[in-house]
């Protein structure tokens, strides 16, 4: 791809079972396996305002999908993503209607897609209002399995849009965890101890001046054997924590803390700018 993308999919590492693929810089996709029902297909999308690519890149795709579904072993899709359009249908009485918009209604009926967000329930954020523009489109089938779709505050960053949770009950498969050895607290005298008295003498360990590739292997996997008991009595391994996040710093918590003050101060008076004040600095910290 040679813009930048202007969607991402981020997939948790213990998640198996997943391929993703990229149809444009404005639309990537994710089958999901899941256990004992097929597959789930999630498409993330951003039409860009006032153009039409990323939604003729959805109908493009969905219905094609939507008239095969019932010869494919998939047990649903999703559509998320960033529109760009404004309607009544999700967001509100009172949404204006953009052009173009009811190829966004089409879509709904022509693949049997609901609505999973409330209409009406803002998700981005302007300095004059709050708009209705990101959108959680499904089958209507996998309405039985979910369980919540909803603005979640406690994820939001530092953007305009607010951040939606959905949550379905699936099963899906996971890879095997691996635990790591704490080399940090290995015995290490004890290791060498424990090595030197499971290796046979120097003498029974060296080669004939043309050794076989069998006897070479032979030694060698002797020798890694020695080594890996030594390590796994002697080396013990890590209990992380499940919440534990890999890299993760004091220097990222203070970044979060200080989007989330900043965030709330414009929340609550919606001004771009401002300067430090004793009030400021009493009420959002």
């Amino acid at each position: 791809m040679d813009e930048q993308p202007r969607v991402y999919i981020f997939v948790l590492k213990r998640l198996a079972g997943w391929t993703h693929y990229t149809h444009s810089r404005d639309m990537q996709e994710l089958w999901l396996k899941i256990i004992s029902a097929g597959e789930i297909r999630l498409f993330n999308v951003y039409n860009k305002l006032g153009q039409w690519g990323g939604l003729d890149m959805v109908k493009g795709v969905i219905l094609p999908v939507s008239k095969q579904r019932h010869t494919l072993l998939i047990i649903s899709y999703l559509v998320v993503g960033d529109f760009n359009l404004h309607h009544p249908a999700w967001g509100g009485d009172m949404a204006c209607e953009d052009p173009r918009v009811d190829d966004v209604i089409e879509l709904m009926d022509s693949a049997d897609l609901d609505l999973w967000l409330e209409p009406g329930t803002k998700t981005r954020m302007g300095y004059n209002s709050n708009t209705s523009i990101d959108l959680v489109l499904a089958l209507r089938v996998l309405e039985e399995r979910l369980i919540s779709c909803d603005i979640s505050l406690e994820n939001h960053t530092d953007s305009d849009h607010l951040p939606i949770k959905t949550i379905i009950d699936v099963e899906t498969e996971v890879v095997e965890e691996v635990r790591r050895r704490l080399w940090k607290k290995m015995d290490t005298e004890k290791f060498l101890k424990f090595v030197s008295a499971n290796l046979p003498d120097v003498a029974n360990l060296l080669l004939d001046p043309t050794p076989t590739p069998t006897l070479i292997d032979q030694k060698v996997n002797f020798l890694l054997e020695t080594v890996q008991q030594g390590i796994q009595v002697l080396t013990p391994l890590a209990k992380p924590s499940k919440w534990a996040r890999f890299g993760w710093t004091d220097e990222c918590s203070e970044a979060i803390k200080e989007s989330w003050r900043l965030f709330r101060f414009w929340r609550d008076s919606k001004h771009d700018s401002f300067q430090s004040n004793d009030i400021f600095n009493e009420k959002y910290w």
